[in-house]
């Protein structure tokens, strides 16, 4: 039975698809075997244990993984359950061939879907165990014939429940295909915004070295200073490397944004000025991944130094026309 992700109402929903469909089949077993029993005259004991193992174990089957501190875990050996009980019930049946293969190829079928070769491996063991244990007990006598209305509804419930694990494997693919393609679309507009945005943008490891920088470093620094792994602040002002560092170090223990003043020595050779925000990625601390967003002030800084000069000669000047003269 198929593995799903989410897990609503404390039960991973693997264990809630697997109750549905192992309800509906086990029950429908019952009718099978039910029919088996009435054409062969079987005694009020073989009814009472196809109660119980047909309608009442797969309840208890749900509620032993929804109340599993690991929901998920517990239906995965529920499956295998299932093979041991199922291959110790037909063993007691002396191998009826139809109802054999029935049980056989789903159990199988299950744990195939569910864990690859390996799942298929265990439910094959497990169908052998439940067999082994009751035939040495009860020995083994094999009858393999079974009326051609067992026979007919054993190979239609096959079908359908073939068409049942298949329809919640396509529910399943399609929602992932979806996911995919959302994630897809969320990815292709970020990457669009960091490629052509103005500002630096980049991801560094704790140690302050390169994961990645956005296309907009290009224009700054050339490639040997951006390649992954490399340091990213080898072209910055030694002292302001020296705070973004402390910056990274700050960030990643405590998970708060910090902005930094930084100069780069640009592929030109000039310095240029920019205000670097610093802020952990994801939820671990210390975090082993920040993301830097760097604007350039540099026409901004210079501009002001330059009003900033202005502005002094021009008090120098008045300081000196006001000046009493001798």
């Amino acid at each position: 039975m198929p593995n799903s992700a989410a897990e609503p109402g404390g039960s991973h929903r693997r264990a809630i698809v697997n109750y549905r469909i192992r309800t509906g089949a086990f029950a429908y077993c019952f009718g099978v075997l039910g029919v088996h029993a009435w054409e062969n005259n079987f005694g009020p004991g073989y009814w009472g244990a196809l109660v119980l193992l047909f309608l009442v174990y797969p309840h208890v089957a749900f509620l032993r993984a929804r109340y599993s501190t690991d929901s998920k875990h517990a239906e995965e050996k529920n499956l295998y359950v299932d093979s041991v009980m199922l291959g110790a019930w037909l063993t007691s049946m002396q191998f009826p061939m139809w109802p054999l293969y029935a049980a056989l190829f789903a159990t199988t079928l299950n744990a195939t879907v569910l864990s690859g070769l390996r799942g298929t491996v265990r439910s094959l063991f497990a169908f052998s165990l439940g067999v082994g244990v009751v035939g040495l007990i009860l020995g083994f006598t094999v009858v393999p014939q079974t009326s051609d209305l067992v026979s007919a509804l054993c190979f239609a419930g096959s079908l359908a429940y073939t068409c049942a694990v298949g329809y919640v494997v396509f529910v399943q693919g399609k929602r992932l295909a979806t996911t995919r393609d959302a994630l897809r679309g969320t990815e292709e507009r970020y990457r669009l915004i960091a490629e052509n945005a103005a500002d630096l943008i980049a991801l560094v490891d704790r140690d302050g070295r390169w994961i990645y920088t956005s296309p907009s470093y290009d224009h700054v620094l050339d490639k040997p200073d951006l390649e992954p792994g490399i340091d990213a602040f080898r072209r910055a002002h030694p002292d302001d490397a020296e705070r973004a560092q402390l910056a990274l170090a700050r960030a990643a223990a405590m998970g708060k944004p910090r902005e930094v003043a930084l100069r780069l020595v640009d592929r030109s050779g000039r310095i240029r000025q920019y205000r670097t925000l610093v802020q952990a990625v994801g939820p671990g601390k210390p975090a082993s991944r920040l993301l830097l967003s760097s604007q350039d002030v540099t026409d901004l800084r210079e501009s002001e130094e330059r009003r900033l000069l202005a502005a002094n000669a021009i008090e120098g000047m008045t300081e000196a026309s006001l000046a009493p003269k001798p």
